[in-house]
C-alpha cells in the first residue's frame, strides 16, 4: 500500500486508503469497539464525550488486522529514521498499542495530542456517507507556536482511511452536524527506543537553556555524528 505524503512545516503526514480490508472486516472493528464500550457502559455517553476502549485491541483483532499493525509500525519507523538518518537501523519498538474510539455528534472539534508517544495512526472503520465538507474531516493544526493556526491541512473522513503522523501534532475531528451517526476509528500509537554508544556521551541541558519548559538532549559522537533531541 502506497501512502501519500503531506508536509505541514515541520511535520510530515502520511495517508491513504487501505484496500485490503473488506466490509466484513470493518464491521468486525465496529463490533469490537462498540462491545468494549458497552462493557464499560460508555455507549450511552458518546454524544457528550468520546468513547474510548482499553488499549488492547491488537490482541483481539486478528489477520488481516496484523497487516495494518505492521504497516503502521513500519511506516512510523521510516518517518522516525528520516528525522535521524545517522541512526538508521538502530531504533526498535519500545511499546505499541491500539484503542478504539467513537465520536458522537457533539464530541468533535476537541484539540487532540497523543504525546509522549512518538507516532500515531488513525484508521477510520466507519464514517457517515455524503458529509458536507468539512464535516468529519481530520484537521491538522499549524504546530508552530503563535502561528494563529494560519496553516491547516485537512483530510476528508471516509471508511478505510489510514493516517500516520507524529504524536505531538495537534489535530481536530471536525464536527458532524448533519446526522446523528457516529465515527468509529482505531487509534494506534508506537514509541521507539535505541541502543547506541551515545549512552555514555549524553549532555543533559535542563529547562531554561533554550526556553522555559524545554528539555534538550545533545548526543554527539565523533564516529556516529551528532543528534539533538528536543522534548517539549
Amino acid at each position: 500500500m502506497k501512502l501519500d505524503i503531506a508536509n505541514i512545516y515541520p511535520t510530515t503526514v502520511r495517508y491513504g486508503v487501505v484496500e485490503s480490508l473488506t466490509q466484513q472486516d470493518f464491521l468486525k472493528i465496529q463490533d469490537a469497539v462498540e462491545n468494549r464500550l458497552r462493557n464499560t457502559e460508555q455507549m450511552e455517553e458518546i454524544h457528550s464525550d468520546p468513547g474510548y476502549t482499553d488499549e488492547g485491541l491488537f490482541t483481539i483483532l486478528e489477520a488481516p488486522f496484523s497487516n495494518i499493525k505492521d504497516l503502521f509500525e513500519k511506516t512510523a519507523l521510516e518517518m522516525h529514521e528520516e528525522l535521524y538518518p545517522n541512526m538508521k537501523g538502530k531504533f526498535s519498538t519500545y511499546d505499541i498499542m491500539c484503542r478504539g474510539l467513537i465520536y458522537g455528534q457533539t464530541t468533535h472539534e476537541l484539540v487532540r495530542c497523543n504525546a509522549p508517544w512518538h507516532y500515531t495512526g488513525v484508521l477510520i472503520a466507519k464514517s457517515p456517507e455524503k458529509l458536507k465538507h468539512p464535516e468529519g474531516a481530520i484537521t491538522f493544526l499549524d504546530p508552530r507556536p503563535y502561528s494563529g493556526e494560519v496553516d491547516r491541512f485537512q483530510i476528508d473522513s471516509h471508511k478505510g482511511l489510514l493516517i500516520i503522523f507524529p504524536s505531538w501534532q495537534r489535530y481536530i475531528v471536525n464536527a458532524i452536524k448533519s446526522t446523528n451517526d457516529t465515527v468509529v476509528m482505531l487509534n494506534m500509537h508506537v514509541m521507539f527506543t535505541h541502543e547506541t554508544n551515545y549512552k555514555n556521551k549524553v549532555q543533559y541541558v535542563g529547562p531554561g537553556y533554550v526556553a522555559e519548559g524545554v528539555d534538550v538532549l545533545n548526543l554527539s559522537d565523533p564516529e556516529e555524528g551528532e543528534v539533538d533531541i528536543g522534548r517539549f
